[in-house]
């Protein structure tokens, strides 16, 4: 399973859990777990559609996230900063790139 996916489970998840459906009863719809798997291709598309964007959302790491990614290095020196930067570019490249291979 690619990233996307994972994303995109994760959301149908939540969007049943909460009830924000048609049925507004997500128990009798499905078991919020399996809302992926029983949602039709169009509604499928959708998930990932919203996964790629919530994916792409991330690209650009927060000041938060940056100091999480130098303290790794047991320092904050701040010319880590384009370095940790471009790792993280490339990974959320690879994760909406997964996809592309298996659709």
């Amino acid at each position: 399973m690619d990233m996307v996916e994972k994303v995109a489970r994760a959301i149908a998840t939540a969007h049943v859990r909460n009830g924000i459906d048609e049925f507004k009863d997500p128990v009798k719809w499905c078991d919020a777990a399996d809302a992926y798997d029983l949602t039709n291709n169009n509604g499928r598309f959708e998930y990932d559609e919203m996964a790629r964007a919530a994916i792409d959302a991330m690209r650009v790491p927060t000041e938060e996230m940056m100091t999480a990614g130098a303290s790794m290095h047991w320092d904050d020196y701040r010319y880590r900063d384009e370095s940790t930067r471009d790792q993280w570019d490339a990974m959320i490249s690879a994760a909406l790139k997964e996809q592309e291979k298996v659709g």
